[in-house]
């Protein structure tokens, strides 16, 4: 395994968004074991060249030329609502999720038989963030489904979704989506008013959202609502 013990001369920085970092690579060194420290040094530098490269200059196609598109019907007619985005960007979703920044915060690196964590993950997240932030903000939102799911789904639920939503390249991707907002919420959710009404064994909802992040790319959705006899604001 190459390890990168020291930064690389600065000249070499605009073209891997890792080498060069000497706060992230400190404080790496400082908070992780020291085998998966050479571990995330190793991906990080991958990651953060195809980031400077590749990525970036996807990232600028789907802005200037190739930006999603929303198909509302099929050739029948038929209303199927699908989102096309381009080939540049389902590469970038492909090799993004395969380096485990939400995957590997809850289930093993096989070449460590541990599993990773948040820092190894927000690294990762911080390198694509600097050519495409936009395409993080749907990484984020699967990174928060997929901790709803492992802290409070049961057995069955999580056997169902959590292998797909942190998927590693082995199985289907299901990208996580959240419907948190509301007309009269907007940002202050202890505004919103959908309520979830226990009904034979299940939640049925009752409301209306007015958007929600990253539905048209989806495998899994949240949604927040107001269970019944739950206080008011925010803690409700």
């Amino acid at each position: 395994m190459n390890v990168l013990k020291e930064p690389i001369h600065k000249s070499e920085y605009s073209m891997n968004f890792f080498i060069g970092d000497e706060t992230l690579l400190t404080i790496l060194k400082e908070k992780l074991p020291d085998n998966f420290y050479h571990y995330a040094v190793e991906r990080l530098t991958s990651y953060g060249q195809k980031c400077a490269n590749e990525i970036d200059k996807r990232a600028k196609y789907t802005d200037r030329d190739g930006q999603p598109v929303l198909k509302r019907y099929d050739k029948y007619g038929e209303e199927v609502s699908e989102v096309w985005v381009n080939s540049g960007y389902e590469k970038t979703v492909a090799e993004s999720y395969r380096t485990g920044m939400v995957g590997y915060v809850h289930k093993q690196i096989p070449e460590l038989n541990e599993k990773g964590n948040y820092l190894y993950s927000f690294s990762l997240g911080y390198l694509v963030s600097q050519t495409d932030p936009g395409f993080y903000c749907p990484v984020t939102l699967t990174m928060a489904t997929a901790y709803l799911l492992d802290h409070y789904a049961n057995e069955e639920i999580k056997k169902r979704f959590m292998p797909h939503v942190c998927a590693t390249g082995e199985t289907d991707l299901f990208e996580g989506a959240t419907f948190l907002t509301e007309r009269q919420g907007g940002s202050d959710v202890g505004a919103n008013v959908v309520t979830a009404v226990q009904e034979a064994g299940h939640y049925r909802l009752y409301g209306e959202k007015y958007f929600a992040s990253n539905a048209g790319r989806c495998g899994v959705a949240m949604v927040l609502a107001r269970r019944e006899g739950a206080p008011k604001g925010t803690k409700g």
